[in-house]
């Protein structure tokens, strides 16, 4: 087993325990309030294990990763948490089909140039191994056909048969509904445009990725789901026959050859009543795909079954990812990794959140008194290659999933500063959100709005697949706020925000995001003594969760079940 070899080998046992001295109350109070200890020491060998080198940056499908799965997995078992994936396992295998896309084999034609290899990069995922598009370029700002509420770029352009251009991001004082619907360009309209091209900003390039990165993952091997119910829910148009992402540099000339340029393109975007355009030239594009192999890759799936002989036939999810990008991975401009360290370990990206993870399964396993309602333990695979293990998952649960009333996804905390609050991110959609501030407010810790909405995280991790399921959820962070700021500064200004975006700009998915980081352990424990006391509400409470009245995820997957009334903003709530 190779939990309990690697267990040998480390102080996991005497390790020290965290209790809420660690948040500014005595050893005493923690016991009169009868929590759970919780043992940095146990969590940093945890991450210690999981972002090793050894572990190559546990990349989906690798043996690395399934080492990462069965350690977990072994985890769970001496636990005595009952096996929740297939066939009495704590497995559920994931079945992919690898394909990686001959970048020097395709290519980029406006008019008589060809766009050099460095300027475009091909995206498509296909069963094809050569597809071709040809015909003339529409400009659609963003790409955003919303007009349910109010913003459509499609508006009076007939778009069909033609290649679309459209900008990567979204415009400054779009309305919040509309970021988090339409964050991703996957869910964007296509209205019957046969290919795209989608345009990296100056702005992205500087604030997101570098072009090299983005091209350098996309050069890279693609994933793709198989098998019985692979395909999510998510309303979509079908997927363009061809499509491309084209530098900002390219931009300009492509942008150029139109009499335009760049910078106006993005300005006539951002304004009010913008109107789709012709650019008046034509486009000849190809991609060719080489087609590897097919592979699975677990999901590990335990249950903690509940004491009501009712309320335990309800599940209270608590995930997280467990894969990262692997071991061919980009350096972020100003990390401080070693120029030719090229693993990306993910200790933040997302050991972090799996040992938290971990470490709450065993508080409720060690501890006499069980939740009324039962808990399932659920780490995923494949994440970073687009939310897959999740949405597999979704798509085929072992167990019902109209038993699953709530999901709380752990997802890179930011261990680089003692956190006075969280963000719940798609706390304001659901009662969660008010179930998270009362647990919190025990133990001091605040819940404060979301300080980067322009980073659009509601949508941008695995909990989003159980929405599209309609069950309830939220992604659960450290906050913008570390103990002792000055809290007349605006959140952006405050110490928390300042880490997570330094964390960002240059560890995140890169090699420096190891164990060589400033990590606080203790402030690890401390997230993890929160998200135990988050589950053990949401498993007690009488109600389960409910979307609110009129919330728009609600009322487009769960349309028809019981709704709640908003109260009053969550700050205020937790105070």
């Amino acid at each position: 087993m190779i939990y309990n070899k690697f267990l040998k080998t480390t102080a996991l046992v005497t390790g020290m325990m965290f209790t809420l001295a660690a948040c500014g109350a005595s050893d005493d109070k923690a016991n009169d309030q009868g929590l759970p200890a919780f043992s940095a020491e146990r969590i940093k060998d945890h991450m210690a294990y999981l972002a090793s080198d050894d572990m190559k940056g546990r990349d989906t499908g690798s043996e690395e990763y399934r080492m990462a799965a069965e350690y977990v997995a072994d985890f769970y078992k001496d636990l005595g948490l009952k096996p929740a994936g297939d066939n009495g396992t704590y497995f559920q295998e994931v079945p992919f089909k690898t394909t990686r896309i001959a970048q020097e084999m395709s290519s980029l034609k406006v008019m008589d140039k060809i766009f050099a290899p460095d300027a475009v990069v091909f995206r498509t995922n296909t069963d094809s191994l050569e597809l071709i598009a040809n015909g003339d370029l529409v400009f659609v700002g963003y790409g955003i056909h919303a007009p349910d509420m109010g913003h459509d770029d499609f508006a009076g352009v007939d778009v069909a048969g033609k290649i679309i251009v459209r900008l990567i991001g979204l415009p400054e004082g779009i309305a919040p509904e509309i970021a988090q619907a339409y964050s991703s360009t996957q869910r964007r309209g296509l209205q019957g445009a046969k290919a795209v091209i989608d345009v990296s900003t100056p702005v992205f390039e500087e604030t997101r990725f570098p072009f090299a990165t983005l091209a350098g993952f996309f050069s890279g091997e693609r994933f793709e789901l198989v098998g019985q119910n692979a395909e999510s829910d998510e309303a979509v148009e079908a997927a363009p026959a061809i499509e491309a992402i084209i530098s900002a540099a390219g931009a300009q000339d492509l942008f150029a050859m139109t009499g335009s340029s760049l910078d106006a393109a993005m300005t006539e975007a951002a304004a009010t009543g913008f109107v789709a355009k012709p650019l008046n030239v034509s486009v000849d594009m190809k991609q060719v795909t080489l087609v590897d192999t097919s592979i699975t890759s677990p999901n590990v799936a335990a249950v903690l079954e509940g004491s009501d002989p009712v309320l335990k036939n309800q599940y209270v999810v608590i995930s997280g990812h467990l894969d990262h990008v692997g071991d061919t991975c980009p350096h972020q401009p100003n990390d401080t990794a070693a120029e030719d360290d090229t693993i990306c370990n993910g200790a933040l990206d997302n050991a972090s959140g799996t040992a938290t993870l971990l470490e709450v399964a065993k508080a409720f396993a060690e501890n006499a008194t069980r939740p009324k309602r039962s808990v399932l333990f659920l780490n995923v695979t494949a994440e970073e290659k687009g939310l897959f293990g999740s949405e597999y998952y979704s798509n085929n649960p072992t167990l019902p999933v109209e038993s699953l009333v709530a999901n709380v996804n752990l997802d890179m905390p930011i261990l680089f500063y003692d956190f006075a609050d969280v963000v719940a991110f798609g706390g304001e959609h659901s009662t969660i959100g008010e179930t998270a501030a009362k647990a919190l407010a025990k133990i001091n810790i605040a819940v404060a709005e979301d300080p980067m909405p322009e980073e659009r995280l509601f949508t941008r991790s695995d909990h989003f697949r159980f929405v599209q399921k309609g069950v309830p959820a939220v992604f659960l962070m450290t906050g913008p706020t570390a103990v002792g700021d000055d809290m007349s500064l605006p959140p952006q200004e405050r110490e928390g925000y300042k880490e997570f975006r330094k964390f960002l700009e240059t560890n995140y998915h890169s090699p420096a995001d190891d164990m060589n980081q400033p990590l606080m352990f203790d402030v690890a424990a401390k997230y993890a003594l929160g998200n135990y006391l988050i589950i053990e509400a949401l498993a007690n409470e009488e109600q389960e969760p409910r979307w609110y009245e009129g919330n728009t995820w609600g009322d487009q997957y769960a349309p028809g079940k019981p709704r709640a009334t908003a109260p009053a903003p969550m700050e205020a709530a937790a105070e």
